[in-house]
């Protein structure tokens, strides 16, 4: 028969105990990272509203009427489809997802996320590209809750400090 002593047994006792912490840890973060953004509250729903944006030419704020549904597919993905019921050739149809560790969204950083009392989410992203020809760091924020959506696109030059709204679409819906 095995002997332990009183110390080889604490000693054993600690491991498992460091060990079990780690691996509920580790199930706790996945968890958290697969609910934490809740794109569920947007999801499967038909939201109607305007995309208000910067003309390049002109400086002038233009606003248009746009529709969005977001679709659930899998593993964290959806189908994203956008029509702009004036302008049918600039509709669009793509997939964006959330990889398995929540630290980006599609080709976007996840830089922030939040929950407001009563379920409002602000998830803010960035994203390094170019913006009339230059060079520019975007930032994303999405901001949802049952019944409104946001995306506000800011581009920030490099050779400047300050972001500037590029777009904002904003929607509702009466589900």
């Amino acid at each position: 028969m095995l002997y332990l002593s009183y110390y080889s047994k604490k000693i054993i006792m600690k491991k498992f105990t460091v060990l079990f912490l780690f691996v509920l840890l580790i199930s706790a973060q996945n968890l958290f990272s697969q609910q934490k953004y809740n794109f569920e509250v947007v999801s499967g729903k038909d939201w109607k509203g305007f995309l208000t944006y910067k003309d390049y030419s002109s400086g002038n704020e233009v606003n248009i009427p746009v529709n969005i549904r977001l679709d659930y597919i899998s593993n964290n993905e959806y189908n994203v489809t956008l029509e702009f019921p004036k302008e049918p050739h600039a509709n669009s149809n793509y997939k964006k997802s959330f990889s398995e560790d929540g630290k980006k969204f599609g080709d976007e950083n996840v830089t922030s996320v939040s929950v407001e009392y009563g379920g409002k989410y602000t998830l803010i992203t960035e994203k390094e590209g170019m913006d009339d020809n230059k060079p520019a760091d975007f930032k994303f924020t999405y901001k949802y809750s049952e019944n409104e959506f946001s995306i506000k696109k800011e581009v920030k030059y490099k050779d400047e400090n300050d972001y500037f709204v590029r777009n904002t679409f904003k929607f509702k819906t009466g589900e």
